[in-house]
């Protein structure tokens, strides 16, 4: 929704829509995701640029009343998420940033691609508009790694770059045109990114088929009492119990205040009735809190989460004093 989102706004701005469909989107926009309102502040600077205030007044409107709404209703405007993914050094958000647009490949480093070649040709059309439109990404990159907001995936970038990217070809649509030959080179480079890629992601497909399948079978819903987790949502969709998140993402804005280990000491002196934990964080804990795996805890098996480069083991531990009988839930 948000790249949908991005991309209609783009071509709205082109098109120079009405105040009021503008004021509509960036209403849409500001409501969707809080950090999409930076994208509505490029659009009044393009505005501007043009010479067209009444547009580039719609769009703040809009928005404000978006963020107004958000306060109201919720009582804060940053949720509580973007509070608990923060606290990374500023280089080592950039570094992440960079990863996960290699780590997505032909959309990834395509795009970027993509990207730099459009904002060459529209700064051939238009400086302005062009410098202007293709600072989006940079910017937004820039804000993330002085918060020291943690990027988990090319979702948090992707709606920037195709936002510059669907300007760019606009203002230069009317005065260059690209060579067939280069659409047939593109074509055929996408073609072979798209062969080295299709195994993978058949492996990433039957991996992930098969871990619903264990998730399915394990009787999770079974599980009684309160649960510890990193990783929430496998765990807590099939089980329902209640979850104590070390990541700090479900539990309410006072633990996504907290620090990782903040929140990990407060999930174990909890006493939670189970684990669903991987190897490392299970040696975590082991580091800052008393646990004893083979004493207090039973062992209910394993499931292996298929990634890009290699599977995580996680495990499923419960409580021996709440389960005298054993493992209520086998995977």
């Amino acid at each position: 929704m948000a790249c949908l989102l991005a991309v209609a706004l783009a071509f709205l701005l082109f098109q120079k829509a009405s105040p009021f469909v503008l004021a509509l989107i960036a209403l849409a926009l500001s409501l969707l995701r809080v950090d999409l309102t930076i994208l509505v502040a490029f659009a009044v600077v393009l505005m501007l640029s043009q010479g067209d205030r009444v547009c580039a007044a719609a769009l703040p409107i809009g928005s404000g009343l978006s963020l107004l709404l958000t306060q109201l209703t919720m009582g804060h405007l940053l949720p509580d998420t973007a509070l608990a993914k923060q606290g990374l050094r500023f280089f080592d958000v950039l570094g992440v940033i960079a990863y996960e647009l290699a780590a997505t490949f032909s959309c990834g480093i395509g795009l970027l691609l993509v990207w730099v070649v459009s904002s060459v040709v529209a700064w051939r059309v238009n400086r302005r508009s062009a410098l202007i439109a293709n600072m989006l990404f940079p910017v937004l990159a820039l804000i993330a790694a002085a918060r020291g907001q943690q990027i988990h995936g090319i979702r948090y970038m992707v709606w920037a770059l195709l936002f510059s990217i669907v300007w760019n070809i606009l203002i230069a649509a009317a005065t260059y045109q690209p060579r067939p030959a280069m659409l047939i080179a593109f074509a055929c480079l996408l073609a072979a990114c798209w062969i080295y890629e299709l195994p993978i992601v058949l492996r990433i497909d039957r991996g992930r088929a098969a871990d619903l399948v264990t998730m399915q079978n394990a009787n999770l819903n079974r599980l009684h009492g309160e649960g510890l987790a990193a990783d929430v949502g496998y765990i807590g969709y099939f089980s329902a119990a209640p979850i104590c998140d070390m990541n700090g993402l479900v539990n309410g804005r006072e633990a996504a205040l907290m620090t990782y280990q903040q929140r990990s000491q407060a999930c174990m002196a909890a006493r939670p009735a189970f684990l669903f934990v991987s190897e490392l964080q299970m040696g975590y804990l082991a580091t800052i809190s008393d646990f004893n795996r083979k004493a207090d805890w039973f062992d209910c098996g394993t499931v292996d989460v298929t990634n890009v480069r290699k599977s995580a083991r996680f495990w499923l531990l419960v409580r021996r004093s709440q389960y005298p009988n054993g493992c209520p839930s086998h995977m």
